[in-house]
């Protein structure tokens, strides 16, 4: 048995009122509803509200007046109040010295009331390109060319959709390239920025939703003010915390600072995830750790007291996502072993030199902000006027499912660490539809790294050819469920037999129905898609087949010269 008081509860100030979520209370994410404290003082009234969930408002104290639709009914208390879905309100208290307390209880309907209103919106995700170097064709044949055709095919399906994706500036591998080029950090960044948003341009990649960092001072303070006010409302709790440190370059060991190998699979890794097996570590978890920038094993330990998530404590809610999510098998193996090496506590902010200052000499770790992004673009997408973190909550409400497109390597953030946000603040676990992973692409048999220089660069492939045919072969050529691999040489073969203007071969009522299925975010298969629309001899005439096939190469109509 658990007991909960209004009486200790943390509020805050929310619609005119204050509030006070119980996602603040440990172990309730798993509860069939979500619920709050409310107060109103004393001669004012709540904000005008109108939202998708079904809330029970029960009047503890006070006497309040329920504005609904225009119809007032006066409240005592003992009394509760149902407000179905979509129904617009506002609470009055008219007395001059006593508030009125609420227990609001609230939940979605099993199904959307008639006349609610718009559908709920898909969120498309693809991780944010890191600038310490140009976009290969390794990036594009990953997230970025088959996010872009499954927000084309979901629109086509009448899918309210937003593409999200932007810059990740704040990545200290920018740091560590620049330093390797003895280059300022800040003009590679700059430079690199630019090359990626020009690629995505003549590919046509377009995105609903495109941050960048560093050059937007907005975005900076309200991830600083949502990480604030997740911390003041108890969602995000601050510990202490130990990595290691390089004392000859002062500073602490993570991301791009710290080199070792895995403890699971043995592969060679920076700090965070590894390539291998996806596994997260931090530099104290890596095997024979190194310092990147002298190559020296850590030298001590710097200790750390700041906001972390606890991903033990939502365990429940993170079981529940991964029941229900749409998860490739080796995301699975993955969490699996999570769940039996124990889930980690993960710092949300680093003493270091790069990235967004939070308090206490501490920057927020990019993965952190990322997550805090999210919920701010995406909030503020769906409702401009939304500054708190309980606005960018209640506008993400309208969010019907999350697909996230990306590689092996960052599967722990979109299946477990973001996940494990969204249960901190009280979003529903059925939120993440599910993750759509590519293996590695791999140049002539060895993996693309920016690091290495090897790599095709995008720009470069871009200036010999057309984009629709660079995009048809990435969809063709796509590493999924295999890793696959680039040579010239069979690019030249494969793109040399099909049709010139590029368009749908002759294909069949069955073939067609294959590929629009394999569009569908629950079985997205891009390379079949591909195969069943340009795998015929002879050049068709169009039709469906030639309206699915513009989705792959982003052009507007079969047959347009280039």
């Amino acid at each position: 048995m658990r007991t909960f008081s209004a009486a200790d509860a943390v509020l805050n100030a929310a619609s005119g009122i204050h509030i006070g979520r119980w996602s603040q209370y440990e172990g309730v994410a798993a509860l069939p509803f979500q619920a709050m404290w409310c107060v109103i003082p004393p001669a004012s009234a709540s904000a005008p509200d109108q939202h998708p969930e079904v809330e029970l408002a029960v009047v503890m104290a006070g006497r309040a007046t329920f504005d609904v639709d225009g119809r007032e009914v006066a409240v005592s208390a003992g009394t509760a109040v149902l407000l179905e879905s979509g129904e617009r309100h506002v609470i009055h208290n008219a007395a001059a010295d006593e508030p009125v307390r609420i227990l609001s209880v609230y939940w979605m309907p099993e199904t959307p009331p008639e006349g609610a209103g718009e559908p709920p919106v898909t969120v498309v995700l693809s991780p944010p390109p890191t600038p310490n170097g140009p976009l290969h064709v390794g990036h594009l044949a990953g997230p970025y060319v088959a996010a872009d055709v499954a927000v084309r095919a979901g629109r086509a399906r009448g899918e309210p959709t937003i593409s999200v994706c932007g810059l990740d500036d704040n990545q200290n591998y920018v740091v560590a390239a620049a330093r390797a080029r003895g280059r300022d950090a800040e003009e590679l960044r700059r430079e690199n920025a630019g090359r990626i948003r020009s690629v995505f341009t003549r590919l046509g990649i377009g995105h609903d939703v495109f941050t960048e960092p560093t050059a937007d001072p907005r975005y900076r303070s309200a991830v600083v003010r949502l990480l604030d006010q997740s911390v003041t409302a108890g969602m995000l709790p601050v510990q202490e915390w130990t990595l290691p440190y390089c004392e000859p370059c002062g500073g602490t060991l993570h991301h791009a600072y710290v080199a070792g190998r895995c403890a699971g699979c043995g592969a060679g890794m920076n700090g965070g995830t590894c390539e291998g097996c996806g596994a997260f570590h931090t530099a104290g978890d890596l095997v024979e750790p190194r310092c990147t920038r002298c190559g020296a094993p850590p030298s001590g330990q710097s200790q750390g007291r700041g906001p972390v998530l606890p991903l033990a404590d939502h365990r429940d809610y993170l079981m529940r996502v991964w029941c229900q999510a749409t998860l490739p098998p080796r995301v699975r193996r993955m969490v699996d072993r999570l769940l039996d090496k124990g889930l980690p506590t993960v710092p949300l902010t680093y003493p270091t030199d790069w990235g967004i200052p939070v308090a206490d000499g501490h920057r927020l770790d990019p993965w952190a902000e990322m997550g805090l992004g999210y919920l701010y673009s995406v909030g503020r997408r769906l409702d401009s006027s939304a500054v708190s973190l309980s606005d960018h909550l209640r506008a993400w409400r309208s969010v019907g499912s999350l697909w996230a497109f990306l590689g092996l390597d960052n599967a722990f953030y979109y299946a477990v660490l973001f996940p494990g946000l969204f249960a901190a603040w009280g979003l529903p676990p059925e939120l993440l539809g599910g993750l759509v992973v590519n293996e590695f692409y791999t140049l002539d048999g060895d993996k693309f790294s920016t690091s290495r220089d090897h790599a095709v660069w995008a720009e470069e492939l871009l200036a010999e050819y057309p984009p629709d045919v660079v995009r048809a072969f990435l969809c063709w050529d796509r590493p999924e469920p295999y890793a696959t691999d680039f040579t010239r040489e069979r690019f030249e073969r494969v793109t040399g037999s099909w049709p010139q203007p590029l368009r749908a071969g002759e294909v069949s009522a069955m073939d067609a129905a294959r590929a629009e299925r394999s569009l569908a975010y629950d079985s997205f298969a891009l390379a079949q898609a591909a195969r069943c629309l340009l795998g015929a001899d002879q050049p068709g005439d169009g039709g469906r087949a030639g309206q699915l096939l513009t989705m792959l190469t982003g052009v507007e109509a079969v047959g347009v010269p280039r």
